[in-house]
């Protein structure tokens, strides 16, 4: 879970960063915050694709999308730090109230049925024990053709 979180906040500071450069070098008359904001969120979402990062590009992505949106709901002229304590408080939120969900739902940890313990209730999947494969006994010798 700390590493999803990593990579929500991640998202926001790569959609943050992308949408700053992208401030930075189109001409203000022509800058259009939900244009810059996609392509913001493009960038992220390239960033999140990396052959590294696959694993965790979901919560990139979502950190992305959170950033892409408050950038197109705020007034342009919020300073950087504004922008990413706006995105980032809802996506920290969040990630608490689902842990203490998770916790107050699910036990903490369970014995399964040949006595080992599994870390939570409902991880571990009775698996049948796999049959012995059929054996047969060799012919008679005495039907064996010479």
């Amino acid at each position: 879970m700390p590493l999803r979180l990593l990579g929500l906040l991640g998202g926001v500071l790569i959609t943050a960063l992308a949408y700053g450069v992208g401030r930075a070098v189109v001409p203000p008359v022509d800058a259009d915050a939900g244009r810059l904001a996609g392509v913001s969120l493009l960038a992220c979402a390239a960033v999140a694709l990396l052959p590294g990062l696959r694993r965790y590009g979901l919560p990139v992505l979502l950190g992305g999308i959170a950033m892409a949106v408050t950038i197109g709901v705020e007034p342009a002229d919020v300073d950087a730090m504004g922008l990413v304590s706006a995105a980032a408080v809802p996506v920290l939120t969040a990630f608490v109230l689902v842990r203490a969900t998770d916790a107050v739902l699910r036990p903490a940890s369970a014995t399964t049925v040949d006595g080992s313990s599994s870390e939570r209730v409902g991880d571990d999947v009775a698996v049948p024990p796999t049959p012995a494969p059929p054996t047969t006994a060799p012919p008679p010798l005495e039907s064996v053709p010479r």
